[in-house]
């Protein structure tokens, strides 16, 4: 695609195409790419896909999605840089650098297998499609480009990268290649060396969850410089143990004996090297102990969040090895109720939806351990309602409800042979996640429900088969019965392990998809376009009413109240289930409601919680007079992101005459006890008009 190996007379300079415009950051690096590897049908401009280290390898994966490839025959502790590049048939070619030089992974036609070549005395290197538009796919390249003992140069995939092309002398390094905006091919080179990184397991380790990534430190780790930002795309910043860390943005500091938190999901965690690649920095004020390893994560054979867009029906696998997930008959994601993430999957007996997996081996057992669990919320209790199974003529595993119709029963066993073995106890309950669980650990078989183990037994039957898994009916001969109405979130499969054999602490966060950390506590982080915030993580809301109206008089003497029909507190929480409504003061557990006053016991402070927008389910405050305020004691500290206040009026007498606020606030607290520690999250003055009875009213922060 380089006509004759010859540049523009004059430089004609643009910027770099998408995502090629993302900050350098050498050890990892978007890319245009095609569906999937090895299949180019639909072209190299379908998604973005990544390359990035790990422990393993150098990896390959679509953004966001689950790993796709990995190079294992690398030393990553001496990798400085990769690079990715997509064949016209989606095949990979990958780039690498370490202190001795740089290698070349590709598929070498004239073999017919994929080789690494290594090229001595590379200093810098990278990978690129010429243009990746199919209008150019029979003309289009692979370029491999490097800076050799002075020299910038570059090989073509056509030349299977035997002919070497000098561009010119240089004492910088490359650090990127590609198409710009103006249909050029541009080379950028740096200003200076970037130290390769120190080993991966020498420094703290780095996570990304749920598109937050969490640096993992028992001492500081990084310090800013004299507080001022650090500059664009320069290892400036550095760890008190002398680690550099390639930052892209300049609103980073850091605070003393604080980690480094960063948000959204472009954002790469590698183990030894923090790079940034976009604008979102926060702090984290949490402890290190809030972040768990699961070292179970390549036994997972099935990981299914649930997470997702409301009405979906894509479910994502995230375990080790993920599979095609496939609803059926309705089957679909639900923000209606959900433990984590906003949504969870919902499920109806009445149209028998169910989502099906296809058989694998993953799933066949033997008569080795297994564990399965998720969390649960039924709509109805009817017996024999099935959560999940795997079912022939001869073997059985089934997780269902009990025919009481009240507990939780797990059946396998050989139906041929040694009969079906069933476990059960435990109360399941209604419009209530719960978690539950089952497994195997030698030959004996344990049920939990909320952690507490309720039920054991004994088999050692050799689970092998052939046909699908399926959630939320039970499939014999390709027809599904028994279906389970109600909500289901987080569940996993493990091939090999059996997680608990006595009671357990049911997790208080969604499950890891990674052998590394996941955030377990709660999060204390807040983030603005880029820079560094204060916290805003809160266990306490109050809303006060400073000024109100009382039959056109403002309400700040005694003998006037103030009346809420209701308050809502919308996305609040992140990865924790919404604020329910409430049925009581204390009701349902962890959520405390109080109020300054209260005018009588059939106007109690939990009615302006119940979600109910009538006079007969209302707060009112005493005739004390003075500012009037309800709280609410969400019952641990969670974070508080871009979200709305809902505040419905008493619609007992005319508003515009009668109980409408004037002036408020909305401030947090993590005591509670709002004495100057708390934080100011809304304020609002002369808002007499606009009140409507009965109705909510909105305001966003």
């Amino acid at each position: 695609m380089i006509p004759s190996n010859a540049f523009t007379a004059a430089a004609i300079t643009g910027g770099f195409l998408p995502p090629n415009d993302l900050p350098y950051t050498p050890l990892r690096q978007v890319v245009w790419g095609g569906q999937t590897i090895g299949d180019g049908t639909k072209g190299r401009l379908v998604k973005y896909w990544e390359i990035y280290l790990d422990t393993s390898g150098i990896i390959i994966r679509p953004v966001n999605g689950a790993v796709a490839f990995t190079l294992t025959d690398v030393d990553v502790s001496q990798v400085t840089s990769v690079s990715l590049a997509f064949e016209n048939n989606m095949g990979p070619v990958i780039a690498y650098t370490v202190p001795t030089g740089a290698n070349l992974y590709y598929f070498d036609s004239q073999i017919g297998q994929y080789v690494t070549r290594f090229f001595p005395g590379v200093d810098s290197c990278r990978v690129c499609v010429d243009d990746a538009r199919d209008f150019y796919l029979s003309s289009s390249d692979v370029i491999f480009s490097y800076t050799q003992n002075g020299n910038l140069a570059y090989r073509k995939q056509r030349d299977r990268y035997s002919i070497e092309s000098i561009v010119g002398q240089t004492n910088k390094l490359l650090i990127r290649v590609g198409q710009t905006v103006k249909n050029r091919l541009q080379f950028e080179l740096g200003t200076d060396f970037i130290s390769p990184p120190p080993s991966p397991l020498s420094v703290p380790r780095f996570v990304t969850v749920e598109g937050i990534l969490f640096v993992l430190s028992t001492i500081p780790v990084l310090q800013s410089i004299e507080g001022q930002s650090v500059s664009l795309n320069a290892p400036q910043l550095q760890s008190l143990v002398g680690n550099t860390y390639d930052i892209s943005q300049p609103f980073l500091t850091s605070f003393d004996g604080a980690d480094i938190v960063v948000n959204r999901p472009v954002f790469v965690s590698l183990e030894g090297n923090l790079v940034i690649g976009s604008p979102t920095f926060v702090s984290f004020e949490g402890s290190t102990d809030n972040l768990v390893s699961d070292p179970n994560f390549k036994m997972m054979s099935l990981g299914l969040h649930f997470d997702g867009i409301d009405g979906s029906t894509i479910f994502e696998d995230t375990s080790f090895s993920p599979k095609v997930v496939t609803a059926r008959n309705g089957a679909v994601l639900s923000k209606a109720n959900s433990k984590f993430g906003g949504v969870s999957l919902f499920l109806s007996k009445d149209i028998n939806s169910s989502v099906i997996v296809p058989s694998s081996e993953d799933f066949n057992f033997r008569t080795g351990d297994f564990w399965i669990d998720a969390f649960i919320s039924p709509t109805i209790l009817r017996g024999f309602d099935t959560i999940i199974s795997r079912q022939t003529t001869v073997t059985a595993i089934q997780i269902r409800v009990g025919q009481n119709a009240q507990n939780l029963e797990f059946l396998i066993g050989n139906q041929q042979t040694t009969g079906l073995v069933s476990v059960k106890g435990g109360t399941l309950l209604i419009n209530e996640m719960q978690h539950i669980a089952v497994g195997r650990r030698g030959t004996t078989l344990y049920a939990f429900v909320g952690g507490e183990l309720v039920g054991t037994g004994t088999s050692a039957v050799d689970i092998n088969e052939t046909v699908p898994l399926v959630i939320g009916g039970l499939e014999e001969l390709g027809t599904v019965s028994q279906n389970f109405s109600g909500y289901i979130d987080d569940l996993r499969v493990y091939k090999g392990v059996a997680l608990h054999v006595a009671n357990f602490a049911t997790p208080k966060s969604r499950f890891s998809d990674r052998q590394e950390y996941n955030f377990l506590a709660e999060p204390t982080i807040e983030s603005i376009e880029g820079v560094v915030a204060p916290s805003k993580s809160f266990r306490f809301f109050r809303l006060t009413a400073t000024k109100y109206k009382y039959n056109g008089v403002d309400g700040i003497a005694p003998g006037t109240d103030v009346r809420i029909t209701d308050f809502k507190i919308e996305s609040i929480t992140v990865g924790d289930p919404a604020i329910s409504f409430l049925t009581g003061k204390s009701t349902p557990f962890p959520f405390v409601a109080n109020a300054s006053s209260e005018a009588s016991t059939t106007f109690e402070v939990y009615r302006a919680f119940d979600g109910q927008l009538s006079d007969a389910s209302r707060w009112i405050s005493s005739t004390s007079g003075g500012e009037q305020w309800i709280q609410l004691d969400i019952g641990s500290r969670r974070y508080l992101k871009p979200h709305r206040f809902l505040i419905a009026p008493d619609g007992a007498v005319n508003i515009g005459g009668g109980y409408s606020i004037v002036d408020f606030k909305i401030e947090g607290s993590l005591t509670g006890q709002f004495a100057g520690e708390q934080v100011n999250i809304l304020t609002r003055s002369n808002i007499q008009s606009g009140w409507v009875p009965d109705q909510y009213r909105e305001f966003l922060v």
